[in-house]
């Protein structure tokens, strides 16, 4: 799957998540490009053991956040709409790629205000103890809990801030996928299996 910065397609509810025949775009291939939102089919059937996160750069072999399985996962698909998973890093390291790796200093110190909480994994509120909502990502919070979640990085997110619904699928203050109420960084998200 790829995300391209401005576009809300993949936004928590939206079908390219939730549906496992759903696809968009799947003859195109060149990731270099960061125009063109894809769900190919094989995010709906194809078995991994690895998934590897890259936003803001093109991917290569040593970039983004690697996950590793301790079992073979069915799909991303089934992965994306299971139960809460966590994610396998810290809150140390997701800060390290979006400040040294993405060089996007300004979420940095956006996340840097929120720093409770920091759930990380796959599925943030299927079964994971946060307010915030998330495919995958971090729930990001400036009190020192998880049920008034200020803000999320990552795929698919949304808070439940005071005054939003999740009638709409959602809206993220820090994430990409979507529109928000706060502020957005738009970055090119790619999501690689293996």
């Amino acid at each position: 799957m790829t995300n391209a910065p401005s576009n809300a397609n993949w936004v928590y509810a939206s079908t390219l998540w939730t549906s496992s025949t759903t696809t968009l775009n799947p003859s195109f291939t060149d990731v270099t490009s960061t125009v063109t939102d894809v769900k190919s089919p094989a995010f709906n059937s194809l078995p991994f053991t690895s998934i590897r996160v890259v936003m803001g750069v093109l991917p290569t072999q040593n970039v983004g956040l690697l996950t590793t399985f301790s079992s073979t996962k069915s799909s991303a698909y089934s992965l994306f709409t299971g139960s809460y998973s966590a994610g396998g890093y810290t809150r140390a390291s997701i800060n390290t790629y979006v400040g040294t790796v993405m060089g996007a200093s300004a979420l940095l110190t956006s996340m840097n205000s929120l720093p409770n909480c920091n759930v990380i994994g796959f599925n943030l509120n299927a079964g994971s103890p946060v307010s915030a909502i998330c495919r995958w990502g971090v729930a990001l919070n400036g009190e020192n809990d998880c049920q008034t979640c200020d803000g999320a990085f990552g795929l698919g997110c949304y808070t439940q801030a005071p005054g939003w619904s999740a009638v709409n699928g959602g809206t993220p203050l820090i994430a990409s996928g979507g529109e928000c109420f706060g502020t957005q960084y738009g970055f090119r998200t790619i999501v690689l299996v293996r």
